[in-house]
């Protein structure tokens, strides 16, 4: 189910709500390392002011994955706070060297009738997510396989004890 707001809503003033993102996101979005632990939960609140629309999110949650470096289960959380405007479509120029806004992650033109703020906040959570995330990215503490200074030991000779 994508995450629409419909701008008619908004005539009237502030609209705001809260919704639960579908944990399939992960999969699709993240591939097979990551998958939801706590449901991704959105706080939205969005205003129009003539044709823009202005979006402020907070998303909050967290992720299971397996550390890249031990393979132990830990919990990435996921807390962020996302703004966004919508501008009419035809608002943003097409890509000369003078176009405002034309290249920014922050805007984007609506159709007139609705947003799909479910997009921007995928986007947004997805750009956050480490690429190989390891103990120091979870919410539990170290693995107890973890060394602040590297381990060196030279070829041709056993690796040292590991503790």
């Amino acid at each position: 189910m994508a995450l629409r707001i419909r701008l008619d809503a908004l005539k009237d003033g502030v609209g705001h709500g809260e919704e639960t993102l579908d944990s399939a996101f992960a999969a699709n979005r993240l591939g097979a390392d990551f998958a939801v632990r706590d449901p991704i939960k959105v706080r939205w609140r969005a205003q129009m002011v003539q044709q823009v629309v202005e979006v402020r999110a907070h998303v909050e949650g967290s992720l299971s994955f397996g550390c890249s470096r031990c393979g132990d289960p830990l919990t990435l959380p996921v807390s962020q706070d996302i703004g966004h405007h919508w501008v009419a479509a035809g608002s943003l120029a097409d890509g000369g060297d003078d176009d405002d806004g034309a290249d920014d992650p922050d805007l984007s033109e609506h159709d007139g009738l609705e947003i799909d703020l479910e997009s921007i906040l995928l986007d947004a959570i997805v750009v956050e997510v480490p690429l190989a995330p390891d103990c120091t990215d979870a919410v539990e503490q170290k693995c107890a396989t973890w060394r602040d200074t590297p381990v060196v030991y030279y070829a041709g000779e056993p690796p040292p004890d590991d503790d």
